[in-house]
């Protein structure tokens, strides 16, 4: 069981979008954080808008995916 999805939108095979698109199509809804070296307001307004939490931008400091995870679970 999971409880949480954390992708990179940037990958070889598929994106993040579209692995959040199959996570919508799929029980259970998971929610999902995505992260990009690459992360600007307008990427993180369509992350939003495809349905993910939040968009981080990389490098992630522990500090923030701790703040992130709490967010979500407290």
């Amino acid at each position: 069981h999971l409880d949480l999805l954390v992708s990179d939108i940037d990958m070889p095979d598929m994106t993040g979008f579209q692995l959040l698109s199959w996570t919508r199509e799929h029980p259970p809804n998971l929610p999902v954080v995505l992260m990009s070296a690459r992360a600007d307001e307008a990427l993180g307004r369509t992350a939003l808008a495809e349905g993910a939490v939040t968009l981080l931008s990389k490098p992630v400091g522990v500090a923030r995916m701790k703040t992130v995870i709490n967010s979500l679970f407290h």
